[in-house]
């Protein structure tokens, strides 16, 4: 670097050291875009409004019924109108010269296409917060300008209008989320206005710039914004000084960042790609680093992300970045994961990142990353596992997701089966019925027969097994005999088994007397055989 790019630094730092409290850190970041379309749910039609002063402010107020009382705690709250301009160039809501607190929002705003006409115009007004708001085809969407102060614009839809949003000879504002597309002329537009903050908006599609910073305006950090399409540059500083400028994204416009006389702005970590020229340089002395150019040609031998040699263009990035410094952003949105006792969790996280990055997760003990995939070291136990994941690329920007696995056992336990027993009352052979048991976790059991508990076990574990014997106590019938599996998370299997005891058969039943009848017969035949035997021997 020369000498006098070290001066300048030098001056530049000490001119920068009322914002350096606004600077944001550059090595982690996340990123916001401006919301597509700002929900309106303006339904109540109204004519144009105009305020001046606060005694003005209040009177209003109570005759139109407003909420609050114009302070900080309690702002004026105008909302939820639908103005819509006759052909008479106006303003739909005008306030000037008012120090009170006050709020418009959820406002459908649409003009006349004259000019000038104005969707909001504040004049030396403070305190004001412009959000939610539908403003289009007027002259200037929102016109802030004659030494307003401490004006916030967020979440509004300025579009197709001549200008969007215009600031001129403010302080001290905020301008943030908003989508400021197809205008004219300029999305976004700031004249000597100082000490404010331009982040997250898209200004897309616009007839001249995206964003244009002109006349002097200092002080200001613009980060985060979209601007692509625009006819002319994607963004503007004209005479703007001692600005930090980062983070933003210019593709294809004519000419990504278009600088004349606007020196000691930093201007690092942005994107300028396809368009027809990235940058249009009228000599300023400005300070660049760490951007990404889509025309750059070096190469990166050490791969960390950064271009081996400058990048020329007039003066010098000597920092280019090898790839897009877009943040990680989740393709698809993590949610909480439920898995089965017993299985490996996988889940495939999807990953929007241009640069190389890495996944790491905060419970190393159980999970680990791949790339895409965040798996289980083993088999969980059923639990819940609270897990953030942070994935980070080579430059720092990162985006962390917090969800939970949720582990649980909704599988009963298995069972044998035995089949149907008969058997005859009396027989010799000993009956019974086995089962066994299986499984994940610990179990109880009970066995029934006919509804009547005769076995159980309630000391959970797993494997189990039960064996159940029959004797003729029992008595002749069919018995239904039930087991009964429960897990220790409630989980219920059962298995039904048909036991029929039969009587004893009928020849079995009178073999005794059978036996007694031979006996007899035998006993009956010996005697007559004897007496026969004596009378012969007479």
């Amino acid at each position: 670097m020369g000498c006098r790019n070290v001066v300048s630094s030098l001056i530049l730092l000490v001119l920068l050291m009322p914002l350096m409290t606004l600077l944001p850190v550059v090595t982690t970041h996340y990123h916001v875009l401006a919301t597509e379309n700002p929900k309106v749910i303006a339904n109540d039609p109204h004519g144009p409004i105009a305020i001046d002063g606060d005694d003005n402010f209040s009177s209003t107020a109570l005759a139109e019924g407003w909420s609050g009382y114009g302070s900080a705690e309690d702002p004026y709250v105008i909302e939820n109108y639908d103005i819509t301009l006759g052909p008479t160039p106006e303003a739909s809501i005008r306030i000037t010269n008012t120090r009170a607190n006050y709020t418009i929002q959820g406002c459908n705003l649409i003009g006349p296409a004259a000019t000038p006409s104005y969707g909001i115009y504040l004049e030396n007004s403070t305190n004001g917060r412009i959000i939610n708001n539908l403003i289009t085809n007027f002259a200037h969407g929102l016109n802030v300008s004659g030494g307003s102060r401490n004006i916030i614009v967020t979440g509004n839809n300025v579009s197709y209008n001549s200008y969007g949003i215009w600031l001129e000879d403010s302080q001290v504002f905020t301008i943030t989320q908003n989508l400021c597309s197809h205008n004219f002329f300029t999305g976004i537009y700031l004249s000597n206005s100082n000490n404010g903050t331009v982040s997250g908006n898209t200004c897309s599609g616009n007839g001249d710039n995206g964003i244009h910073l002109t006349s002097w305006s200092q002080y200001n950090i613009l980060t985060e914004n979209i601007c692509n399409e625009n006819t002319h540059s994607g963004f503007r500083l004209q005479a703007a000084i001692y600005n930090v400028f980062e983070n933003n994204t210019s593709n294809e416009n004519d000419i990504g960042i278009w600088t004349t006389a606007s020196n000691d702005n930093p201007i690092h970590w942005n994107i300028f790609a396809n368009n027809s020229n990235n940058i249009q340089d009228d000599g300023t002395n400005l300070f660049w680093d760490y951007n990404y150019w889509s025309d750059y040609i070096g190469s990166d031998a050490n791969s960390d992300g950064i271009g081996d040699t400058p990048y020329i263009f007039g003066w010098v990035d000597n920092y280019p970045l090898m790839f897009p410094p877009f943040p990680v952003e989740w393709a698809q949105v993590i949610t909480d994961q439920y898995i089965e006792l017993g299985e490996y969790f996988q889940y495939n996280i999807s990953i929007n990142c241009p640069a190389p990055y890495v996944v790491q997760v905060n419970d190393s003990t159980n999970f680990w990353t791949g790339v895409p995939t965040l798996s289980s070291s083993t088999t969980l136990a059923v639990s819940d596992y609270p897990l953030l994941v942070n994935v980070t690329n080579i430059y720092g920007y990162y985006s962390e997701a917090i969800f939970t696995v949720y582990v649980r056992d909704t599988t009963p336990p298995t069972l044998n089966h035995p089949d149907d027993l008969s058997y005859n009352m009396g027989d010799s052979i000993t009956y019974q019925l086995e089962w066994s048991m299986y499984d994940l976790s610990p179990m109880t059991f009970s066995l029934l027969r006919n509804g009547t508990e005769v076995n159980y076990d309630d000391s959970p574990r797993t494997p189990m097994s039960v064996t159940h014997h029959f004797d003729d106590s029992l008595g002749q019938g069919v018995y239904n005999f039930t087991l009964v599996a429960e897990d220790i998370y409630g989980n219920v299997a059962t298995d039904m088994v048909l036991v029929t005891i039969l009587p004893i058969p009928l020849v079995e039943a009178i073999r005794p007397l059978i036996i007694i009848g031979i006996v007899a017969a035998a006993v009956v035949i010996i005697v007559v055989v004897l007496l026969r035997k004596r009378k012969a021997s007479r």
